[in-house]
């Protein structure tokens, strides 16, 4: 990320060290005797437990020789019933350079009638190294029951001036009260920005003269108070909470120190390309790409065209350097080093490929986005926080490909599905643009049940899956973790109750063709025996139907799939002689407005084969909330379709 330079701050407020203090309009211990009576929290009779009070106080402030963030947090927790004792136990994450201190802990219940408090030890504190990044505190409260409020403070000093502090406004559970103070003398200016349904908080705003290294200036003071604020429901089919969690965010917009001009530091949507291109960390380290040559002509000798040097870069570079996990849109450390470690994050080892692709006569130009669980990028705002990825858009033969080199069970046509969240920015000198962060991925599946009922009502045949993109790839994933047979166990233990054999995996890695696998069946399950014959549902034989995600009557947040989806399945089921088919369901076609999607069933028989074959299509990656309905309403008349019957009599 961005580094701040602190040669002001040494010739400005050399050797001045002060810390402003930090007061909570709330007082450690007072607990409500009410509070400890609630039995059930009215504006949410079913909730387990309830933050009653969540209020911070963060201050910019001088500590030796660095500016520093300096925290002061109470929380207190009303656990309700049983369900809620989980949140008795704690956990405060902090940086690997941040600081947690003066940390009191307290447990309170009711003991005939008066408030008894159990003070926690500092000793029983455990302080665990999550990574090389991150230590967590953790608090267990004793004597924690239903009815009891635990209470916790602490002071917390971070030196993550550019992002200030975050806060979260809402939680797994109700929040009755939520308040944040942020202040910060005028030589810096911030940009706060609250995120989720802000008609739950007000802000209050104010100035006052201070001191600060030793000059006169004013302080901004920003509250927050956010009251009653609903617990927060995860819902399938989206962003991620990040998007939709009543959140404030912070970035250092610029500082304005005395005798000196104005400096931006977050950059504009219209001028990011220059900043970035003129980091060492960013454009730095694609002006010198000789050490890419040698690796380059090895990688592309022999290839027909740009589309198979492409391709065998993109495979180069995901085979040779391991992503250690971490999610950035900068490198970490020079691209020759990386390459010699054979590890990176995602940021060296794209910027590697674009290095490559370069050297290989390929235009091709970064692209920074923010991934699905990082949320949304601000369209008005260009945050550097918020981006934390960046791919290549490669441009070959008048066409655009989006590529991406972390994971080398992906082909060069498809971005890692956490990737796809609506808009990237291209970085050029001159052209830079919004891109759609999407190739031809899609979820995509074909099913062939080729089967024969048995005069003793059993059932034989093959069965035959082809896996495109996401699909494949997660098949891959799984061979490549449990190999082969442990796939093959996954299969057998999915399809309970049928004997399989002969399983063939083929194109486990050609990763730009459809993976295939087929295996034989045998089985009884599915029939129901009746007087006159025999009744079962297709689709129920092997649990194939579509499991309905929207079957919540209200949704809060928008629709996104992330990519299209397409399912086909067929059934053809030889019936044998003296045998007729009674019932069958009949041929249905539904459709979404603006053809977003649609669903074809359709069931025929010539002779003694039946056959039934069905087809999903989502087209349409987001939806509005407002559509939720609509969708909702399709996909039970898909569940409702797949539940009907066939019924087969059995000849006198």
């Amino acid at each position: 990320m961005h580094k701040f330079s602190f040669t002001i701050l040494c010739i400005l407020f050399y050797s001045v060290n002060i810390v402003f203090p930090q007061k909570l309009d709330i007082k450690f211990g007072d607990i409500s005797k009410a509070d400890l009576e609630m039995k059930v929290y009215k504006p949410d009779p079913g909730a387990d437990a309830v933050i009653l009070s969540d209020i911070g106080s963060a201050e910019l402030v001088i500590q030796g020789d660095d500016f520093k963030v300096l925290l002061v947090r109470n929380v207190r927790i009303k656990i309700i019933n049983k369900n809620g004792l989980d949140y008795a136990n704690v956990e405060i994450p902090y940086g690997s350079s941040d600081k947690v201190y003066k940390v009191e802990a307290s447990t309170y219940n009711l003991v005939n009638g008066e408030i008894a408090e159990t003070k926690i030890n500092k000793k029983s504190f455990i302080i665990d190294k999550a990574n090389k990044y991150s230590t967590i505190l953790r608090i267990a409260f004793p004597n924690a029951y239903e009815g009891s409020i635990i209470e916790y403070q602490y002071y917390y000093t971070t030196g993550a001036l550019y992002s200030f502090y975050p806060w979260d406004f809402q939680s797994e559970i109700p929040v009755r009260y939520s308040e944040f103070t942020a202040s910060w003398p005028d030589f810096f200016n911030y940009r706060g920005i609250v995120k989720g349904d802000v008609s739950k908080v007000a802000r209050k705003y104010e100035t006052n003269t201070t001191f600060f290294g030793g000059y006169s200036t004013t302080k901004s003071t920003y509250k927050w108070i956010g009251m009653d604020i609903p617990s927060f429901i995860d819902e399938p089919y989206t962003t991620g909470y990040v998007d939709h969690l009543l959140k404030l965010d912070f970035e250092l917009v610029g500082t304005n120190f005395p005798n000196r001009n104005y400096q931006e530091l977050t950059p504009t949507y219209e001028n990011i390309s220059a900043k970035l291109l003129d980091r060492e960390d960013f454009g730095g380290q694609l002006k010198s790409l000789t050490f890419l040559e040698d690796y380059t002509r090895n990688a592309i000798s022999g290839a027909k065209d740009e589309l198979e040097k492409l391709d065998r870069i993109q495979r180069f570079v995901s085979d040779k350097i391991l992503w250690n996990g971490i999610e950035d849109f900068t490198a970490s450390k020079s691209l020759k080093k990386i390459l010699k470690e054979e590890r990176g994050n995602s940021a060296d080892i794209n910027l590697i490929l674009i290095g490559m692709l370069r050297q290989a006569g390929i235009i091709a130009d970064p692209v920074i986005l923010s991934t699905r669980s990082n949320g949304s990028l601000h369209p008005f705002y260009a945050m550097y926080q918020k981006f934390n990825y960046v791919v290549a858009l490669v441009y070959i033969n008048g066409k655009e490909y989006l590529v991406d080199a972390t994971n080398p069970l992906l082909p060069y046509s498809t971005l890692p599905f956490e990737c796809l969240n609506k808009q990237g920015r291209v970085i050029h000198p001159t052209q830079s643009r919004w891109v759609d962060l999407i190739n031809k991925e899609k979820q995509s599946s074909v099913s062939l049940y080729n089967l024969s009922m048995n005069n003793d009502g059993t059932f034989s045949g093959k069965i035959s899956h082809s896996y495109s993109y996401y699909d494949a790839y997660n098949v891959r994933r799984f061979v490549k973790l449990e190999s082969e047979e442990g796939y093959s166990d996954y299969i057998k233990s999915k399809y309970s109750g049928t004997e399989i054999s002969d399983i063939q995996i083929t194109n486990i890695d050609s990763l730009r063709r459809p993976l295939n696998i087929t295996f034989d069946v045998q089985f009884k399950h599915g029939l129901q025996g009746t007087p006159i014959g025999y009744i079962f549902k297709p689709n129920a034989l092997f649990a194939e139907e579509y499991e309905n995600l929207l079957s919540d009557e209200e949704r809060k947040y928008p629709i996104d799939f992330g990519c299209p989806i397409q399912r086909t399945t067929t059934f053809n089921i030889n019936i044998p002689e003296g045998f007729t088919l009674e019932e069958l369901p009949e041929r249905a076609s539904l459709k979404l407005p603006d053809n977003r999607g649609s669903y074809m069933y359709s069931c025929d028989h010539r002779g003694g084969m039946l056959t039934i074959q069905s087809t999903l299509n989502i087209t349409e990656v987001r939806f509005k909330k407002e559509d939720y309905q609509l969708l909702r309403e399709f996909f039970a008349q898909i569940i409702k379709k797949q539940s009907e019957v066939v019924v087969i009599r059995k000849n006198i």
